[in-house]
């Protein structure tokens, strides 16, 4: 599983099984980054994602979703998120997604990005002429 394949890899993984304890999770640890997945029971999708936004807005959350179209990846990203990989992604793909947004960066999946319409940086407020190339002024 997705936790496993983190561990794995040195990461330190915790679980929520529904929005409602993903969010209270959140508030009550120190995470480095959160993967969130759209369909989680009670509280999910965007509204759960705008609201870890607002709750813990220094905590990256990347999105991990089994819709794999570039409508869903521009929704997450406008509403917050740093990220965005579909279920189809491979590992490795996913794992360079984990590690771009605990860098400060912004991860799409390669076959999504042409259709992200992204326009402006969520952070810096600056103009986003392509999602593969934005150098976000507030992470420098």
């Amino acid at each position: 599983n997705l936790g496993d394949y983190l561990e794995d890899r040195g990461h330190t993984v915790d679980y929520a099984a529904d929005g409602v304890t993903g969010l209270h999770l959140a508030v009550v640890n120190d995470f480095d980054a959160i993967v969130l997945d759209l369909n989680l029971p009670g509280l999910g999708g965007l509204e759960l994602l705008r609201r870890l936004v607002r709750a813990v807005p220094k905590v990256p959350v990347l999105i991990f979703s089994q819709h794999a179209e570039a409508i869903y990846a521009t929704k997450a990203l406008e509403a917050g998120a740093q990220g965005f990989v579909s279920k189809n992604a491979m590992p490795e793909e996913f794992l360079e997604a984990v590690d771009a947004v605990l860098g400060g960066g912004i991860a799409v999946e390669g076959q999504l990005r042409p259709g992200v319409t992204v326009t402006v940086c969520l952070d810096c407020g600056a103009e986003i002429k392509s999602i593969k190339s934005h150098q976000c002024q507030e992470a420098q």
